[in-house]
Parts: structure tokens; sequence; C-alpha cells
């Protein structure tokens, strides 16, 4: 590599590991001319008011007509209801006056919105037990999953970290086998001295 080119090159990585909230960097080498911009922000969300029953659907015990409107008002209490991380990364390179690229990423993590996965799943399973049915979880895929559903009162899990997709011949034998585990072990005769 050219020394041209390692330059802008260490200059992108500095922008992108130097503390701060936004970086621009501009650069040119071999006939290139480019900007890296990167911003990053916080912000924050909050409910002044509780729930207004006249925005709640009668099915979700409001006094309003339909239910399609009742999402966002059952959704959140009254405080903070969205504390969101963004970042977004621009590149613009040029060669010339015939060709330009332009690329632009962004990522975005809301702690309060991904917090509320937890309350569905067990608002879910409360809904199952309090109409008499087993609740069924599907596509568990670790243990830490399992674990989390179990302590939440899931009744029952199936996916890819209990069992692949089996065929017929393969569900016998997995079966089979789960039945052997279960069964009770011979214990050790005690001896004495």
């Amino acid at each position: 590599m050219t020394k041209t080119f390692l330059r802008p090159v260490t200059a992108l990585v500095a922008a992108i590991l130097a503390p701060g909230l936004a970086h621009a960097v501009d650069f040119a080498a071999g006939g290139w001319n480019g900007s890296f911009d990167t911003t990053v922000s916080f912000g924050q969300s909050w409910r002044q008011q509780g729930r207004n029953p006249e925005l709640v659907g009668t099915a979700d015990g409001g006094t309003g007509r339909s239910p399609n409107i009742d999402d966002g008002d059952l959704n959140y209490k009254k405080g903070r209801v969205s504390s969101a991380y963004k970042i977004v990364a621009e590149l613009g390179l040029d060669h010339g006056e015939n060709f330009g690229l332009f690329v632009r990423g962004s990522v975005l993590y809301d702690d309060m919105v991904e917090d509320h996965d937890e309350v569905i799943v067990q608002s879910t399973i409360d809904l199952a037990h309090n109409l008499g049915l087993t609740c069924v979880a599907e596509g568990v895929q670790d243990a830490a999953t399992l674990e989390r559903l179990a302590v939440l009162g899931c009744d029952s899990a199936q996916g890819s970290f209990i069992s692949p997709a089996l065929d017929g011949p393969g569900v016998t034998e997995w079966l089979r086998q789960r039945a052997a585990a279960r069964q009770p072990q011979p214990r050790p005769k005690r001896t004495t001295r």
C-alpha cells in the first residue's frame, strides 16, 4: 500500500475511535476525494400524563370505540417511554467528474422498547393461563431464553435449542431417547465398612 492511501485510512480510523459526538474527515488520494462523517446521538421521550380511557378500546377496558387506536396508550405508562441511542455514518467518494458514491448506515437502539419484549411475553403467558390454556413458546434457540421462559411461567417450549426439525422416524427416536433419559436410574448399592 502507498502512503497516500494509508493517510486517509489512518484519519478515518482516528475519526471513528476519537471521543466526542460528531466527526467528519475529508481526504484525497490517487484521484479520489472523499469524506466520512459520523454522528452519535441520544434522546429520551417522556409521557406527561397517564393513560386516557377515551383512547383505549372497550375490549381493552377503556371507553374508546376502536381497539385499533390504543396501542400507544396501552404500551406506555406515565414517565420515560424511550431512551434511544443512534449512530449515523456517511461515506462520500468522488473520482473525477463522472463517478461518485454515497453510502449511509445507521443504528438505533432503544432500551425502553427492548425491555417491552419481556412484558409482551409475560402478558401472553398470563393471558393463556387466565383462559385455562397451556402456553407453548416457539423458536427457542438458546438455554438463556429457555430458562427465562420457565421463570416467566411458560408451560412448554419448542425450537432448535431443544431439537432440530425432525421427520417422523426422527421424532419417534427423539421421544424414545427422552423417555429413556427420564427413567429412574438404579442406585448403586451402599457398602458398609
